[in-house]
């Protein structure tokens, strides 16, 4: 369990520390009583200083006079937002930078608009009026302004791309599925390893198990998401000891014996989430629930003495208890309807007391006793897995 945690939380801080960065193209600067020279040199330092800010990803200008030529669209004389909006589309990216670049007298003016191609919204604006030389632009007013252009832009796109949540709600189905780890299996192999060290035969270790759920999911909004489902989870392969010609501590000689078990646990639960968006594409959400844990313990066993035989019977146990679960994971956004989700969850319950002891009068199975029919047992259980969220 210490090692899927530590692989969780490692691949959690690389997906959070890749926030992505958002995709722009800058159209070259609009002239007015400046060298067209210019403008289109204060525009390419715009776009190093818009790239240098960290925010943004910058489309270089010979990249985007490429696909605009394949795509027959003549630039010249595009300054409106529909124009912007419809070369973001043919270049696919997210956001559009247009300004304007200016001289009255001694005063220079620059002004620019960063618009979302999804919308057609205004995002951000910036403007600077000064007085001085053109070369001062290079140094002090690019700087300033691609910062101010890059400050909250990343949260208002976000706020712009991610999904709506409908008013009262939606609705949804998730399904996961993977691999869990439960405190008895844990438990019965330390035990077992504890016995393989003093006694033979060696006893094999009980396998991992697999799980499976389903829920209904309702997010309220944006940030509160409600989960009420199955949890289904069951050791991968049955575990099974069987002996032959075998001398017990108490001196009986066995021709046979034979010892069957298996675990499963049935999780019925109400959680709920918070989300807190991380980037355009990923949810980082923590969680909690409460719910009913069943766990099932089947027992198999049969053996044959010179003197006694005891074929194969099968008995079957159930514990119930209450149990409370933890969340945390990331959810990637495909589109509107469709999420995949990665999550890591324990759950928690007390321990039980156990009952599933096959009665023999003749200790039959003394050896094996403290190994594999513990006085209690442990419902704690951690699953990682994978799966998906369809909203209606």
């Amino acid at each position: 369990m210490n090692k899927i945690l530590l692989w969780f939380l490692i691949l959690t801080s690389l997906l959070i520390a890749q926030k992505s960065k958002i995709n722009i193209a800058v159209l070259d600067l609009d002239a007015t009583n400046i060298n067209e020279e210019d403008a289109r040199f204060l525009s390419d330092r715009l776009r190093i200083e818009l790239f240098d800010a960290g925010t943004f990803n910058v489309l270089e200008r010979d990249k985007m006079n490429v696909i605009l030529d394949e795509q027959g669209f003549q630039i010249s004389g595009c300054t409106s937002v529909e124009c912007a909006v419809e070369i973001g589309q043919l270049l696919n990216v997210q956001q559009m930078v247009a300004g304007s670049v200016g001289r009255i007298g001694n005063v220079y003016s620059i002004t620019l608009r960063l618009i979302s191609v999804k919308t057609g919204q205004l995002l951000q604006t910036a403007k600077h009026d000064y007085q001085g030389e053109l070369s001062e632009m290079l140094t002090e007013v690019l700087p300033e302004i691609a910062r101010e252009l890059s400050m909250d832009t990343e949260k208002k796109d976000l706020q712009d791309n991610k999904p709506q949540t409908k008013s009262g709600g939606r609705w949804g189905i998730q399904l996961k599925a993977g691999a869990a780890i439960a405190d008895l299996i844990s438990d019965f192999n330390n035990s077992i390893d504890d016995f393989n060290a003093t006694f033979q035969p060696d006893l094999d270790s009980f396998s991992q198990m697999r799980s499976i759920s389903a829920s209904a999911v309702w997010d309220y909004d944006d940030s509160w998401r409600y989960n009420f489902g199955v949890q289904v989870a069951g050791m991968l392969d049955n575990w099974q000891l069987s002996l032959w010609d075998y001398t017990a501590e108490s001196a009986i000689t066995y021709k046979s014996m034979e010892i069957e078990r298996s675990f499963s646990f049935v999780y019925i639960y109400a959680d709920v989430d918070y989300k807190i968006r991380i980037s355009d594409s990923f949810n980082f959400f923590l969680g909690t629930g409460l719910g009913i844990n069943s766990i099932s313990s089947i027992v198999k066993q049969g053996y044959e003495t010179q003197i006694n035989f005891q074929p194969l019977t099968e008995e079957k146990y159930n514990y119930v208890t209450l149990a409370i679960r933890l969340k945390a994971g990331l959810d990637y956004i495909l589109s509107d309807q469709l999420l995949l989700s990665l999550e890591f969850s324990p759950v928690i319950q007390p321990k039980v007391e156990s009952d599933d002891e096959y009665p023999t009068d003749n200790d039959a199975y003394l050896d094996f006793k403290e190994v594999l029919y513990p006085e209690t047992l442990k419902g704690n259980m951690s699953t990682f897995t994978m799966g998906f969220i369809y909203y209606f």
